[in-house]
């Protein structure tokens, strides 16, 4: 899990992205990725808007991660 998590956070550290392309350009599944978030909430803000995807464009709901003191 440490190197799933250190993955996520890589793609999505201030760069929003939808779940789809998350477990796309992490070539993991989407209930992985889940587990991943829980994990990152722990220790990190996960914030999941309604926004524009940074990789498809589209308007849907994105995640991406700050720092707590950020």
């Amino acid at each position: 899990m440490p190197e799933t998590a250190a993955l996520i956070t890589g793609l999505i550290l201030e760069r929003p992205l939808c779940l789809d392309c998350l477990a796309t350009k992490a070539t993991l599944s989407p209930t992985v990725i889940e587990r991943a978030l829980a994990t990152l909430g722990t220790v990190m803000v996960v914030n999941r808007v309604n926004g524009r995807c940074r990789a498809c464009g589209e308007s849907t709901e994105v995640v991406a991660l700050k720092r707590p003191d950020a």
